[in-house]
């Protein structure tokens, strides 16, 4: 399950201290992630011929780039998403 959420990095802190949940890793290097720079051309819609780019790839690749997670696992065993950066791509 996913949750989008506004202040993830106190999300993370938050839930790394709470006993009863687990993050996926719990090594010190599990973080917050981000995912990388995505490029309009990287983007493409299944009504969309694979050489054309429009508004709707910059915006989603846009979107994309400044998307932020994490996984965690709760103390009746069902793994979580926390995300921040996007409401819904393709609005």
């Amino acid at each position: 399950m996913a949750l989008k959420i506004t202040n993830i990095e106190e999300a993370f802190l938050h839930i790394k201290s709470m006993p009863d949940t687990k993050l996926i890793n719990e090594t010190d290097d599990y973080q917050v992630f981000q995912i990388s720079e995505t490029r309009p051309s990287e983007v493409h819609f299944f009504d969309q011929d694979l050489r054309e780019t429009d508004e709707r790839n910059v915006q989603t690749a846009k979107i994309l780039s400044g998307v932020k997670y994490f996984y965690f696992i709760d103390k009746y065993g069902l793994q979580w998403e926390f995300e921040q950066g996007h409401s819904d791509i393709g609005d």
